[in-house]
């Protein structure tokens, strides 16, 4: 089994077998810095300065591509099959991790949460998609009873 567990810019790979975790990759794409200037701007008419600024905020969409660049690399290295993959990232980034996925690892994705639990160990993850699948059971023998009940009355 193969378990990705990701934040917005970081992220942690698992392998399972046979009742054994093992951590095989952590990465995390930085932020980039800027000179004190970079993106620095005035527009001026008459000889006065009508507004200046700068334009020192992060380029998100740079920082979207090295991170799928960095995920494919990563499990690229990663010369294993699977039966089963998992995937733990928060709403935003999770089909940003979806499109990076390679194909054969994309059509073994089981199951997927939303959130960042980056800082829990492997086994509080796996624990979180136990519960989730125990809430999916119940919300099932539920509509069962509903159903049966309205087909009574």
């Amino acid at each position: 089994m193969l378990l990705l567990v990701s934040g917005k810019q970081e992220m942690l790979i698992y392998t399972l077998k046979d009742a054994e975790i093992e951590e095989r990759k952590h990465f995390r794409i930085e932020n980039p810095t800027y000179s004190d200037n970079e993106g620095h701007f005035k527009v001026r008419t008459g000889g006065k300065v009508m507004r200046s600024g700068s334009v020192r905020e992060t380029d998100d969409r740079e920082i979207i591509v090295k991170f799928k660049n960095e995920i494919a690399s990563n499990l690229d290295e990663i010369k294993q099959t699977f039966d089963e993959v998992y995937i733990s990232a928060p709403g935003k980034t999770k089909n940003e991790i979806l499109e990076a996925l390679p194909i054969d690892i994309k059509e073994k994705v089981t199951k997927t949460i939303v959130g960042n639990y980056c800082s829990l160990s492997p086994i509080e993850i796996l624990d979180l998609f136990s519960e989730e699948e125990e809430d999916e059971i119940q919300e099932a023998e539920v509509r069962k009873i509903l159903k049966k009940n309205n087909q009574v009355t």
